[in-house]
């Protein structure tokens, strides 16, 4: 059995909401962990394996009321193997839309048993003006609150039942979300693949 806490999460936020929830995890189950960090290219380039009695926490922030379009390649390339999964996201305090459903169905159909679900809020990658400072104390004791929930239904390996939040056919990504028409010029010789290039988008938290 492994307990695995895998993010994409440029501003950091994302980290924080799954390290909370998966932090009462760990204290519960008292197992093999492994951290998967997938923010950058060469971190998603890696297989991440998983058994049947594996639990998957992942979590993911909301771009557009979707899952970021760069992320889809990545989950759709995971073997889940039927092992049990919590999905999280992390909106910037408007509406996370489409993006936690769309969530719940790209594990699903990688094979794993999504048992809970949940959306949090997070400060908006755009601006410290939206959502500033969250997660804040509160939010992370939600999210230890609902961990202790979800664990329970980890436990006892049941399909998430109440329907999620989102709606078929999801609503399209803007042309900002969606993969760039020009890409900048690489030397691929000398790229490292560091991410370091993607800062522009973000704010440095």
């Amino acid at each position: 059995m492994r307990l695995t806490l895998l993010y994409f999460s440029p501003t950091h936020t994302t980290r924080k909401i799954v390290s909370a929830v998966g932090k009462v995890f760990f204290e519960k189950m008292l197992c093999e962990t492994r951290i998967a960090d997938v923010t950058s290219l060469a971190a998603r380039q890696r297989a991440y394996p998983f058994g049947q009695d594996d639990v998957l926490i992942f979590g993911a922030p909301v771009y557009g009321g979707r899952v970021p379009a760069l992320l889809l390649p990545f989950l759709q390339s995971l073997q889940g193997n039927g092992a049990r999964a919590v999905a999280l996201s992390v909106y910037g305090n408007r509406d996370y839309d489409d993006a936690l459903e769309e969530t719940c169905s790209l594990l699903e159909g990688a094979g794993f048993r999504v048992c809970a679900a949940a959306a949090f809020v997070g400060e908006h990658s755009y601006s410290s003006l939206v959502g500033g400072g969250r997660p804040d104390a509160e939010d992370l004791l939600a999210a230890s609150a609902f961990a202790l929930a979800a664990y329970e239904k980890v436990e006892s390996n049941a399909r998430i039942g109440k329907r999620v939040p989102g709606e078929k056919p999801y609503k399209e990504y803007s042309a900002f979300m969606s993969a760039p028409k020009r890409m900048p010029a690489v030397d691929r010789q000398k790229c490292t693949r560091c991410g370091v290039s993607l800062n522009f988008l973000f704010d440095k938290r």
